[in-house]
């Protein structure tokens, strides 16, 4: 991944940060962070459900205190492309994710599950995909797992918040995140 000149900075996580389940390692995860939010981006991995649940998990009361917000899981799902329709790739990173969602300490949230493209093309077509994409994401894990349509807001957000600003055709900046509303 290329050095970042952008708001966003690259942050090593290792174990001191997350005490992760599953042998995923630091450098399968980047974390970025813009004004006390985080964005945890797992790229191409396909982390076990455990691992998401504990980045998704909402931060208890004390923590909410004293400034704490909800990671960001960020996810490179795969779409055919130029489409909503998702690969198999796809659909296998939504697995771990379906079963962290419907986990006994995820399942009494809502999140928010946003859909992001690169700069190119028009922006009105990224608009359109972006939400379409989201709208797949959360149609898939609502018809494929024990989560309530009511728990999953879609959002497209086109090219508006790229991961690289600096690069704004990097792949990193197209992803689909999801965060904790409550």
């Amino acid at each position: 991944m290329s050095a970042f000149t952008s708001p966003w900075h690259p942050i090593l996580v290792g174990l001191t940060c997350f005490a992760l389940s599953s042998p995923l390692q630091a450098d399968d995860i980047s974390v970025f962070e813009q004004g006390g939010q985080r964005e945890v981006y797992v790229g191409n991995q396909t982390p076990k459900a455990q691992d998401l649940v504990e980045i998704l998990q909402p931060p208890d009361t004390e923590a909410r205190t004293r400034g704490a917000r909800p990671a960001t899981l960020a996810l490179n799902v795969q779409f055919k492309v130029g489409s909503a329709i998702l690969t198999e790739s796809g659909q296998e990173q939504l697995r771990a994710l379906g079963e962290a969602l419907q986990s006994k300490q995820l399942q009494s949230h809502s999140y928010i599950v946003e859909g992001h493209t690169d700069k190119k093309g028009k922006l009105s077509r990224n608009m359109t995909l972006s939400q379409k994409r989201a709208e797949s994401v959360r149609q898939y894990l609502t018809q494929n797992f024990d989560i309530k349509p009511s728990q999953l807001k879609a959002l497209g957000l086109g090219s508006n918040r790229l991961i690289d600003p600096a690069d704004p055709f990097n792949p990193i900046n197209r992803r689909v995140t999801i965060t904790a509303k409550d």
